[in-house]
């Protein structure tokens, strides 16, 4: 194979020469006017792009990314910023609906913890599980009621793993969108008509063996784009009607077990015992993508106790709104949150850091006998926490300071002696202070929190 033509195409002036009627001329002996090429990282470039698939994000899709990240940022949703839960809530139920094909589904099959509940969170309405056993995705619209299945072997191999899944409306709320990140770094891009069958159906292939740790519609509506993340490229963001994928480079591959969430322009990577948060990927577009240690400077630090493993990680909201981000985690003796992180990682390391310890601050402790058996939901400053004992299952909630970070416990309501609830698969608390939970008997529960307007 030939040496790639662009890099001569890159400076026209270093050619040399050819004209049938003269002899060869030389190159100009003043190398200081002459524009230098770096062939190596063009040549590393060329041969990356060939084997991934994946190009790097130009001039015009850096400005659509930057044009929608302004408009997210004026008009993102903030409807509980001025509602406030007073420590006198009480749960009033709005009333259940069960789903016949979801009871008996969940019933006959055995769940993949990893994917329970994806993107349950910041008031989103889907529950989303992977029947493993069934080779079956199941998309449970809870608002609506309505249930989206996707038969995998359809159109997947029956030893290819899942990793993520994200869903989304389009079209006013008439064209379900999701998409499917695999183990071995494929993509799929599906559309639901209104009879919850799959209309269209796309495959891009990322990157061979590098798996996709999340994926995100977010950008879907706008700009057609579906992102996500690998330890290899970093953000790639795939182009449904292109078929192109571009890339911010973040390469993290010599960290073992990553998971990641997206929030975009943010982004989170953590495994069971490190974190790593990116205030804004876009400021890593043109870095250079062999660089493999670029991402050390943004590790979070956290206080994590001895045995203690990271489960799960989310983000409480978006920076730049009204109420102060945080960093939730879930591990397997506490739930807690990280607040100042986006701070903390620029000094990561710095002896002059001294009171970062400061910033984890535990919701609760975990009973020892079922660390399992927690759900958790947050939006803005309120998160909702249920768990089940022995002898009761209740619903909690707490609301954060602020001033001292901590988070103030606002009272419990025993929802098993109440409305018979002996356990919650599933939590959500949406912006207008609405609890949904799926109940052990698969029951979609709806209840309202009293509450009241803060004065301005």
């Amino acid at each position: 194979m030939g040496i790639p033509m662009f890099l001569y195409e890159e400076d026209n002036n270093n050619h040399f020469k050819h004209d049938s009627g003269r002899k060869r001329s030389l190159p100009r002996s003043d190398s200081s006017s002459i524009p230098r090429v770096d062939s190596k990282r063009l040549l590393t470039e060329f041969f990356w792009r060939r084997q991934n698939n994946v190009r790097f994000v130009d001039e015009q899709l850096k400005n659509s990314l930057q044009s929608w990240i302004s408009r997210s940022s004026s008009t993102s949703n903030n409807n509980m910023a001025n509602v406030r839960i007073n420590h006198n809530w009480s749960m009033n139920r709005l009333g259940s609906t069960g789903n016949d094909e979801l009871n008996e589904l969940l019933k006959s099959s055995v769940l993949t913890d990893d994917l329970k509940s994806s993107g349950k969170n910041n008031s989103t309405q889907f529950w989303i599980f992977h029947l493993n056993d069934l080779n079956k995705i199941v998309i449970y619209d809870f608002i609506k009621n309505s249930l989206f299945q996707i038969h995998l072997l359809d159109f997947i191999q029956i030893h290819d793993i899942v990793t993520c899944i994200d869903a989304r409306y389009q079209d006013n709320d008439s064209t379900l969108v999701v998409t499917i990140g695999l183990g071995n770094g494929d993509l799929y891009y599906m559309t639901f008509d209104g009879d919850s069958n799959i209309s269209n159906l796309k495959k891009f292939n990322i990157a061979n063996n590098f798996a996709i740790s999340d994926v995100s519609l977010a950008l879907f509506n706008e700009l057609r784009y579906v992102v996500s993340f690998n330890n290899y490229h970093g953000i790639i963001l795939t182009n449904v009607d292109s078929s192109y994928n571009y890339c911010i480079p973040l390469s993290m591959e010599f960290e073992q077990d990553l998971k990641a969430v997206i929030d975009f322009p943010q982004l989170t990577v953590f495994n069971s015992s490190k974190i790593w948060h990116f205030p804004n990927v876009m400021d890593y577009i043109g870095t250079d993508m062999t660089d493999n240690s670029s991402y050390v400077s943004n590790e979070v630090k956290v206080m994590l106790k001895p045995n203690e493993v990271i489960k799960d990680l989310s983000l409480s909201k978006k920076l730049g709104s009204s109420v102060a981000p945080l960093l939730m985690v879930d591990t397997n003796q506490r739930i807690l949150s990280i607040s100042n992180y986006a701070n903390d990682i620029n000094h990561f390391g710095n002896d002059d850091s001294t009171n970062w310890y400061k910033n984890t601050h535990t919701i609760l402790y975990k009973s020892l006998w079922n660390t399992d058996n927690y759900e958790i939901s947050h939006y803005n400053k309120y998160a909702v926490v249920s768990n089940h004992h022995l002898y009761d299952t209740s619903v909690t909630i707490y609301e954060h300071s602020p001033i001292s970070d901590e988070w103030i416990f606002l009272g419990y309501s025993d929802i098993r002696a109440k409305f018979n609830i002996k356990r919650v698969k599933n939590l959500s608390i949406t912006n207008n202070c609405t609890i949904n939970l799926l109940s052990d008997t698969n029951e979609n529960y709806q209840f309202n929190i009293s509450t009241f307007q803060q004065r301005a």
